[in-house]
C-alpha cells in the first residue's frame, strides 16, 4: 500500500474540519463560513474576529488563513483535537447565566470586548485546567520562555479527556503528531488521518 496516496493533504483537513457543525461557525461571533483560524486557541474564526485576534497579539493567539496559509501537520492535528467545541467548552465554562455572547451582528466594539475577555483576560475559563493543548514539551519548557509552537511531543489527554467528556458529551484521545496513525475526532462522522 502506498502511503503517500493515502495521506489527506492539510488544505484538504482543514476544509473536511469547517464541514463539521461545531466549525461551521465562527468560535467567537457565530459567523458563517469562517476562513481564518487561531493555531494556538485551536479554533475556526471569520475575518472580523480574525482581525481582532490579531490585534490581540502572538503572545494570546496565533493567527492563519485556512486557505492561503501553509500548515504544518502539527498544526492540522492540534485543530483536529480541539476545534470550536472543545475550546468553547473550556474557555466559556464560566459565562455567567443570563449573559449575551456577541453575535455576528453585535458591533465590533462588543465583539472585541468578549474576545480579549475570553482569552486574554481569561474571565470565563474553567479554573484548575491548563488551557487546550498543552504537550509534555511544552509543560516541562514554558517557564523557560521556549517557543514549542513546532513542537511535536504527545498531548496531555489524560487530564483533558475527563474535561472534555464531561463539557462536550464524548469520548475523545488526543493523537500523538509523530504518529501515522488515524484519529478520532469527536465531532466528526470520519477518521482523520494524522501524517
Amino acid at each position: 500500500m502506498d502511503r503517500k496516496k493515502d495521506r489527506v493533504d492539510p488544505e484538504s483537513k482543514l476544509r473536511d474540519l469547517l464541514k463539521q457543525d461545531c466549525n461551521s461557525k465562527c468560535a467567537d461571533c457565530g459567523g458563517a463560513k469562517p476562513r481564518y483560524a487561531s493555531i494556538s486557541l485551536g479554533i475556526f474564526l471569520c475575518n472580523r474576529c480574525y482581525g481582532i485576534h490579531r490585534s490581540i497579539g502572538t503572545h494570546i493567539t496565533r493567527t492563519k488563513c485556512v486557505a492561503l496559509d501553509n500548515w504544518s501537520t502539527h498544526e492540522v492535528v492540534l485543530m483536529t483535537s480541539i476545534g470550536n467545541a472543545v475550546a468553547s467548552a473550556y474557555w466559556e465554562k464560566n459565562v455567567p447565566s443570563g449573559y449575551s455572547k456577541p453575535t455576528s451582528y453585535s458591533p465590533d466594539a462588543v465583539v472585541e470586548k468578549w474576545i480579549r475577555d475570553k482569552y486574554e483576560r481569561k474571565l470565563y475559563c474553567s479554573p484548575g485546567l491548563p488551557p487546550p493543548p498543552v504537550t509534555k514539551q511544552q509543560q516541562n519548557s514554558d517557564h523557560l520562555g521556549v517557543d514549542n509552537s513546532s513542537s511535536e511531543g504527545q498531548f496531555l489527554n489524560d487530564d483533558w479527556t475527563p474535561f472534555i467528556t464531561a463539557n462536550v458529551g464524548a469520548s475523545f484521545s488526543t493523537p500523538n503528531p509523530s504518529d501515522n496513525t488515524e484519529v478520532w475526532n469527536p465531532f466528526s462522522c470520519d477518521v482523520i488521518q494524522s501524517n
